[in-house]
């Protein structure tokens, strides 16, 4: 089994960026599986009349875990190459425990940032760096859930709850809004787009 050294890590050229992505992906995967064991909590407190819309949160939490555990295996999977033939891990001299820890930043990012556009097409699907100059299009669908970013790190409509969790997670002005089809995200997402709402937050 693979093992995580600093000095495999090292040799192998891997930059702080890759294991950035790493850790972007734990913590959302982190942050899924509170909402899922808060939307099971709920489960248990619900009124027999709620329990449908109770029940349909819990899905989409576990959805989320699901896309969040792919995400993480994703950035994973760069790494674990990278540090394959570099040698074991030795531990070095030990060192005096620091007196103080430097705080740790986390710096949001796009849960798939290679996906990101910042030109057309301008459709449905596809994320957004920057406000659409026209109305987004449709694209086939084959049914099932859309979620409307349209405020987040990134914009736009896409099917994958992590991704959307992902846009909005640490902007309290964010906003993005979960439709049981297309047709409605999208009319949701090109209103928003007409009246000046869409925004992107840092």
């Amino acid at each position: 089994m693979a093992r995580f050294c600093p000095a495999a890590f090292t040799a192998a050229g891997v930059g702080s960026a890759q294991l950035q992505s790493v850790h972007t992906a734990f913590v959302a995967l982190g942050d899924a599986f509170d909402t899922l064991s808060a939307r099971a909590n709920t489960i248990m407190s619900t009124q027999m009349a709620d329990l449908p819309d109770a029940m349909d949160n819990f899905e989409d939490a576990v959805e989320a875990v699901e896309n969040a555990h792919d995400l993480f295996k994703v950035a994973i999977d760069v790494l674990l190459p990278a540090t394959t033939g570099h040698g074991p891990c030795r531990p070095g001299p030990r060192r005096p425990a620091p007196v103080a820890q430097p705080q740790v930043t986390v710096v949001h990012a796009p849960a798939q940032a290679s996906s990101v556009r910042f030109s057309a097409p301008w459709a449905a699907g596809f994320l957004y760096g920057v406000v659409p100059p026209v109305a987004l299009s449709a694209v086939p669908d084959n049914g099932g859930k859309w979620f409307a970013i349209t405020r987040g790190s990134y914009i736009g409509l896409t099917q994958n709850s992590a991704i959307s969790l992902h846009a909005v997670s640490g902007y309290s002005t964010a906003l993005s809004e979960k439709f049981s089809n297309q047709t409605d995200a999208l009319d949701h997402f090109n209103a928003a787009l007409a009246s000046g709402a869409l925004a992107i937050v840092a």
